[in-house]
């Protein structure tokens, strides 16, 4: 389906860990769930598909939205507008597309918080994290008992870079959001 030049990481296993007292640095792992799997960045599937980087608007606070039946029109905040044959909504809670798509739609707090990021394998190893184990480990869960889950994976960057990503999914009771955390 893709072409031989995309960086691209396979995987065949799901690894589900679980951490506490005694698991040893990375937690203990509980099972390897068998699960094929093709990781790759958003940019080659954009390449690969032949949409030009003048197609998309990355980074860029939709304000208003209007369409008819063949095109989606977008205005941004910095009053630019812009025509497409297709939206892809991926501006967050406060979604500007989502107000479109589902008028009156209410947020309601699930009860975690969700933090992502991505780390380089030099900011690894510049933190003591083993690296190299992290890098070669597949897809995988750690689960925090009372507290949540985080998941990791390796993505390989455009330039070649292997980066971990990951998403922490924890517990955080409504009393002790923050402002901040509720804010855009």
């Amino acid at each position: 389906l893709f072409s031989e030049d995309i960086s691209i990481i396979q995987m065949e296993t799901l690894n589900r860990f679980v951490s506490g007292d005694d698991d040893g640095k990375y937690g203990r792992l509980v099972w390897k769930q068998p699960l094929p799997l093709t990781l790759l960045p958003w940019s080659e599937v954009f390449r690969q598909l032949g949409i030009p980087d003048s197609s998309i608007a990355f980074e860029s606070k939709v304000t208003s939205i209007s369409s008819d039946d063949n095109t989606a029109s977008l205005t941004l905040a910095d009053n630019s507008s812009r025509d497409f044959d297709l939206v892809v909504g991926c501006d967050g809670y406060y979604s500007m597309v989502r107000e479109f798509v589902a008028p009156g739609s209410e947020l309601e707090y699930s009860g975690y918080v969700l933090w992502r990021g991505k780390v380089s394998e030099e900011q690894m190893e510049q933190h003591g994290i083993d690296a190299d184990f992290l890098c070669s480990q597949p897809f995988s869960f750690v689960f925090l008992p009372g507290c949540g889950h985080i998941v990791i994976y390796p993505v390989r960057h455009a330039s070649g870079e292997l980066l971990m990503t990951y998403a922490a999914y924890l517990v955080v009771p409504p009393a002790d959001l923050s402002q901040d955390a509720l804010d855009e």
